[in-house]
């Protein structure tokens, strides 16, 4: 920064945008990360991209080392880094509409490395079976549609709503739910299925509303 006029914790702080009192107690310490890195020459960006390297790591943790530890330290690193890049880029007044949607891009290609490699994972665990393969395909498909009509919302306030109330949080869901399936794998087909309701009742209200009949 121009001077080395450095932000004081509390307008850091004032940047947090939270869906959950769990992403609010990681925004606070992302928050304080910020504070204690604002000196280097960092842009959102680049932190971003560190989100997505760390979320590969995880990923491969698991689908290659069959690593639920690799996985979940790695998974708890991408939040991290994803949360601070928010924080970092509207406390130091470097937003963009560039820098917006990579962060949302990332976001998605994230989830979804998450999730194919705990399919894999699941797949090393208990074998291949042709019946949850199709599932899993449906799954993703309907996945897929979900982010199309979620990008077809007005306002990105509105979509961070829909998210809180139609699936699980980011917090919750990444450093919450997915190590835990991990670390008992049995639960990952009840994960799977329990999200793709989730998937399935959004989207059915989404074309009930446009009908004018929900």
């Amino acid at each position: 920064m121009k001077n080395k006029e450095y932000l004081r914790y509390h307008e850091i702080e004032s940047k947090i945008v939270s869906s959950s009192y769990l992403s609010l107690f990681f925004n606070k310490v992302s928050a304080y990360i910020v504070y204690l890195t604002q000196g280097l020459p960092l842009a959102p960006n680049h932190i971003s991209l560190m989100s997505l390297v760390t979320a590969m790591f995880a990923v491969a943790g698991l689908a290659v080392f069959r690593s639920p530890l690799i996985f979940t330290i790695g998974i708890f690193l991408s939040f991290i880094f994803d949360d601070v890049d928010g924080i970092w880029a509207r406390a130091k007044n470097q937003t963009s509409p560039f820098g917006a949607f990579i962060d949302e891009y990332f976001d998605y290609v994230k989830e979804f490395l998450f999730e194919i490699g705990i399919v894999i994972y699941f797949v090393y665990s208990y074998g291949f079976y042709l019946l949850p393969f199709f599932f899993y395909i449906s799954y993703f498909s309907f996945k897929g549609l979900y982010y199309l009509i979620l990008d077809q919302q007005e306002q990105t306030r509105k979509r961070q709503e829909e998210w809180t109330i139609t699936k699980i949080g980011p917090a919750e869901k990444y450093l919450i739910a997915m190590p835990i399936v991990v670390y008992f794998d049995y639960l990952i087909p009840f994960y799977f299925i329990g999200i793709f309701v989730l998937y399935l009742f959004f989207i059915t209200k989404n074309i009930l509303n446009r009908s004018g009949k929900f």
